[in-house]
């Protein structure tokens, strides 16, 4: 009795279409199985039928990771809006002053 050797080779699943999928051992009735070359450098691979070519239309910017604001300038965002809300509250004190001693005047114009 003989000992078959069984080999499995890696192939580049790729679609329909031809762009590439995954690296497997097997793939479904939807895709097809490529014995070639990894594609190298390409955003998107596509398999033109003679070699891999780039089959993204667009390639996606990578968009910068904004950044955390630094203590002083958190602490500095702070206390600006500590003295706008201190400049808020006087105004409203003022206001609210106004306010009692107008109404101080009218209770004494009605007392006459």
């Amino acid at each position: 009795m003989s000992v078959k050797e069984i080999t499995m080779k890696l192939l580049r699943i790729i679609n329909k279409d031809g762009l590439f999928l995954r690296d497997d051992f097997t793939f479904d009735e939807n895709e097809i199985g490529l014995d070639v070359e990894a594609s190298q450098g390409f955003y998107q691979p596509k398999w033109n039928g003679t070699e891999w070519v780039e089959g993204a239309t667009e390639i996606p910017t990578p968009q910068p990771t904004p950044q955390e604001p630094t203590i002083e300038e958190r602490l500095h965002k702070l206390e600006e809006e500590n003295a706008e809300l201190k400049s808020r509250l006087m105004t409203v004190e003022s206001i609210d002053a106004v306010q009692a001693e107008l109404l101080k005047e009218a209770t004494v114009v009605k007392g006459r």
